[in-house]
């Protein structure tokens, strides 16, 4: 079955009062899948139904940039549970891990931080251009050490 729909093409009836509209066609509607623009994102599913609409917000948003470039992108690490952060903050005290905020301070646990790459790996935040459409979409580099961490607050 396709994920494609159709919809009804409206126009309005010149000098109608009040404004009346017909249909002059149908078009096929195609969703927007952020998916197919950022590889290895966490399935919308399994984010919890409080940070899921922040969550969408920010793939979405990421995803229009990536598709802006023509280009794949991957996700290093989208949303994380207060578990997952807490093993990560774990290991960076231990000084087995990287930098890592407490748990509970973390923007990865609301939804609203990634860590992306682009095809070849190499952190988004390298590339001035990327960086500037990021940013003009309402992404900020948060953490100025790590190039790859961008948080929306679009």
């Amino acid at each position: 079955m396709s994920a494609r729909k159709w919809l009804p093409v409206w126009q309005r009836i010149p000098g109608s009062s009040p404004q009346r509209w017909r249909r002059i066609g149908w078009r096929r509607f195609k969703p927007f899948r952020a998916d197919q623009h950022i590889k290895g994102l966490r399935p919308v599913r399994e984010v919890p139904r409080e940070d899921r609409e922040v969550y969408k917000r920010t793939i979405i948003a990421a995803a229009r940039v990536a598709e802006q470039f023509g280009e794949v992108w991957h996700c290093r690490s989208s949303y994380r549970t207060y578990a997952e952060q807490a093993a990560l903050y774990a290991a960076y005290v231990n000084g087995t891990g990287s930098l890592a905020a407490k748990p509970g301070t973390s923007r990865h646990e609301k939804g609203n931080a990634l860590d992306l790459g682009d095809a070849r790996n190499v952190n988004i935040g390298n590339s001035a251009v990327r960086r500037a459409a990021l940013e003009r979409a309402g992404f900020v580099f948060a953490v100025p050490s790590e190039p790859w961490h961008v948080e929306y607050q679009g």
